[in-house]
């Protein structure tokens, strides 16, 4: 009896061994619920402000399979005309200290049918720093611009740190204006799967995983955030200002029953603290 415990407790520490025996979960979701079910409003938030060619008013839907649909909806019944957008956020926050390294990761599934939608899993937070509002921001971004039609897609991923909203301008290693570093992934796969992404995030450097496989470093620590902050998941469309991820074909209706849906499928998410 003991021994057929021992073994079963040894396969699964094999099986997962990115979840080293120190680390400290400090959360989880497996997004559990009946089909058509809210998201936990115990841990999970949202907001309902305008970004893009839409408005954000949905938290997205439990599908019943133990996932969550962040759609973007062609109608919007509280803004006709306007996508109807999604977006989560957790009530608590989370960083790095001296010490200790935080690790998010999301297991996802982001669909193809459509260019001109913005899927993010990403950390947040604003602030005022000598009387400016600054903005700190860790990114996994998927453009469907990029996409839709293949089965080699890329990645964009983002690092912002103390960055100045007032000045509106995406300057680069910009010490006036904070800085902003934007990078494609080195990843060619379809994202049309179930891949899980990973941020390891130090005071010192921000690294990017699809599953075991690092696709994207950034070192330099004066280009990464070091402050808590929340966990969004979202799903947008962008307007003409971002043309990387505009699309002038895909248009919204004021028609409720011409709504169309796309969505990226989210089954869990989890964050560790680790020892460095």
């Amino acid at each position: 009896m003991f021994k057929g415990i021992y073994t079963l407790t040894l396969a699964l520490i094999i099986m997962t061994p990115s979840i080293a025996l120190a680390d400290k979960k400090l959360f989880r979701d497996d997004f559990n619920g009946k089909k058509g079910s809210a998201v936990n409003s115990k841990v999970w938030g949202t907001e309902t402000h305008v970004q893009g060619r839409g408005q954000f008013n949905s938290r997205g839907w439990i599908n019943g399979q133990g996932q969550i649909s962040m759609s973007v909806r062609t109608y919007n019944a509280k803004k006709k005309g306007s996508f109807g957008q999604s977006l989560i956020k957790t009530k608590k926050s989370y960083g790095p200290s001296d010490t200790k390294n935080i690790r998010i990761r999301w297991r996802a599934k982001v669909n193809h049918n459509q260019k001109g939608i913005v899927h993010g899993a990403f950390l947040y937070r604003q602030y005022m720093e000598n009387k400016k509002l600054k903005s700190d921001e860790i990114d996994f971004e998927w453009l469907t611009n990029h996409t839709a039609g293949t089965k080699k897609d890329d990645l964009l991923v983002s690092t912002w740190y103390k960055w100045d909203r007032a000045a509106q301008k995406y300057e680069q290693n910009a010490t006036k204006y904070g800085t902003h570093l934007s990078r494609e992934a080195d990843y060619s796969s379809d994202t049309n799967a179930w891949r899980t992404y990973e941020i390891l995030w130090s005071k010192e450097s921000l690294i990017f995983k699809v599953g075991s496989t690092e696709v994207y470093r950034f070192s330099d620590s004066k280009n990464v955030p070091k402050g808590k902050m929340p966990i969004f998941i979202n799903a947008w469309v962008a307007d003409s200002s971002w043309q990387e991820a505009y699309n002038s074909s895909y248009k919204a209706t004021k028609n409720a029953k011409a709504n169309k849906t796309s969505a990226m499928l989210v089954d869990w998410v989890d964050v560790y603290e680790i020892d460095k």
